[in-house]
């Protein structure tokens, strides 16, 4: 059994824009152009830092092509002067939202038409179950992953269309259902009929409510009524929070604003001791990263422990964010049931 206690992604960054830079305590510092490539010590941390020399903060200004204003700009309008925690900037194109829904919708209405028709002839409820969690993942996928493609960093939309799509999708899986019904009570009705008509697939979904469509087990009589309508409920709960779930953790990896490119995950990765997130949080959240030396290797065999993650722009280098978590693992699991993303 695992328990999620922390998943805090906090924020180190470097700008290199100027003659201004960074220690990775968190303290600004300035120093003259003459200092340039040669080394200082902070005089917060006593850290011994290298002075970024011109040709490296204009390389970083001009990034992806952009001019050094405009990286500044970029850099403004995605972090506030002290942000610990890392946040999308809510930037979007109508183009990427509206290529988004079109690829949920592309994906999941074939998949709706299997899935209807599949899940009213198989006769085995945990099949039934996995095409119910397949269908719902696949069309949040990829709907999440187009838009990603076209760089929309604002979750709350990224959501609202997936949601969408999966809307759609999941009508269209109702007609395809409810054809499969009338088919087989050899009372067919014209699919595209269905699908144009909402009030015809409402009035017919309650009159199959009534008399029920499946049994449980080698019971004669069949699942009707309120239950019915529950377990109905409880699909479109799941089918509609995945679509939701599976686009919010698509977009969850970091966005570097000056490049115009998603983040990438470091091969940089620890597993250190744990300790109460009172005095691990407020460290880090001060760019103290030494805790994480002190705290040390968690030992192997060990029930508790700290991972950390951390993602950095491939191209410029200079935007980086650390995600740590807290695992707690019950006695007796295997290592392979123990693994946290």
């Amino acid at each position: 059994m695992l328990s999620h206690i922390e998943d805090s992604r906090v924020l180190f960054k470097g700008i290199g824009m100027s003659v201004s830079f960074q220690c990775r305590c968190g303290r600004s510092l300035e120093v003259d152009d003459e200092l340039a490539g040669q080394q200082v010590s902070c005089p917060v941390c006593n850290e011994v830092l290298t002075v970024p020399t011109a040709a490296a903060r204009s390389a970083s200004a001009a990034v992806a092509g952009a001019p050094r204003d405009a990286a500044g700009r970029a850099w403004a309008a995605a972090f506030e002067p002290d942000q610990v925690y890392y946040r999308h900037s809510g930037h979007f194109s109508i183009a990427g939202l509206l290529l988004g829904f079109l690829g949920g919708v592309g994906v999941g209405v074939p998949l709706a038409v299997l899935y209807g028709v599949i899940s009213f002839y198989d006769p085995i409820i945990y099949i039934n179950l996995l095409l119910t969690l397949g269908f719902g993942l696949a069309v949040a996928w990829t709907a999440a992953k187009v838009m990603k493609f076209a760089k929309v960093r604002n979750t709350v939309l990224a959501c609202t269309v997936a949601l969408a799509a999966m809307l759609v999708a999941y009508y269209v899986s109702w007609v395809s259902w409810v054809w499969a019904v009338m088919q087989s009570a050899k009372q067919p009705v014209p699919f595209f009929s269905l699908l144009v008509s909402p009030r015809v697939m409402w009035f017919l979904i309650q009159a199959i409510n009534e008399v029920g469509a499946w049994s449980i087990g080698h019971s004669e009589s069949t699942v009707s009524g309120l239950a019915l309508w529950g377990v109905w409920l409880g699909e479109a709960v799941y089918l509609l929070g995945a679509s939701v779930y599976g686009a919010k953790r698509a977009l969850s990896q970091p966005f570097c604003e000056v490049c115009q490119s998603w983040c990438a995950k470091s091969s940089l990765k620890f597993k250190a001791r744990t300790c109460p997130a009172d005095t691990v949080r407020p460290r880090l959240e001060a760019r103290d990263f030494s805790i994480l030396t002190e705290l040390g290797q968690s030992p192997a065999g060990a029930y508790y422990w700290l991972e950390g993650d951390v993602y950095s722009c491939p191209r410029c280098g200079q935007l980086h964010t650390l995600t740590v978590t807290s695992v707690s693992v019950t006695p007796g699991k295997s290592a392979k049931d123990t693994k946290v993303k």
